[in-house]
């Protein structure tokens, strides 16, 4: 009878099988620690990127490659009225030298337009690639907080899960060894033919972190 009540005191180190009696014993319930956990980590919302960041990118990507519209649009009203310019010359000149005075100005003027026009379009070309950037980034970050919410935060938490329940169990065992070397001295000084009860194992012991 004393060695059975031993053995359910001290699992294994009273001749138990190792890990299954005592306050090592393992539980694997669905109401243990590690269950309730993993059903936790299980459960977690998802962090989905939204649907805005993606049309942004889109949009950026399309505005910021090929002709600028307002641009093309300027360009084809130059060239219409330097048309409609060269045609009226006529009407106020016959005289050879003046027409091609007056050709030449008009197309000073046509292609001093369109420079213009072409370094406005440079510069509206370089502010949609600098949104375009800022659409791709704003993309990245978002894909990266949710790889992390999704899978690396989940990991991080089993795995400081399991080796803090490690920590607990090794630091269990010795104290049970401890304990155990302690009742076989008490027992070789004063001839006991029982093993003592610890007078309060649940305030000796720590039993809270191996519920699982």
């Amino acid at each position: 009878m004393a060695t059975q009540k031993a053995k359910d005191t001290w699992g294994m180190l009273a001749g138990a099988a190792p890990f299954q009696a005592g306050f090592i014993r393992k539980n694997t319930g669905k109401n243990s620690l590690k269950s309730q956990i993993d059903a936790l980590v299980a459960n977690r919302p998802e962090y989905n990127v939204a649907g805005e960041y993606g049309q942004n990118q889109a949009i950026a990507t399309a505005n910021a490659f090929g002709r600028d519209r307002s641009i093309q649009q300027q360009e084809s009203n130059v060239e219409q009225q330097s048309a409609n310019a060269a045609g009226q010359i006529g009407d106020y000149s016959a005289n050879t030298g003046a027409l091609l005075d007056a050709l030449r100005g008009i197309t000073s003027d046509k292609n001093a337009a369109l420079r213009n026009l072409g370094a406005d379009e440079a510069a509206i070309q370089q502010q949609k690639l600098g949104m375009k950037f800022g659409a791709d980034t704003a993309m990245a970050e978002e894909k990266d907080k949710a790889w992390n919410y999704n899978v690396n935060q989940p990991y991080q938490t089993k795995m400081n899960n399991l080796v803090q329940r490690r920590k607990a169990r090794q630091e269990n065992i010795w104290k049970a060894v401890d304990a155990a070397l302690g009742i076989g001295g008490t027992m070789a000084s004063g001839g006991a033919t029982r093993i003592p009860k610890p007078q309060s194992a649940a305030t000796e012991y720590d039993y809270s972190g191996y519920a699982s």
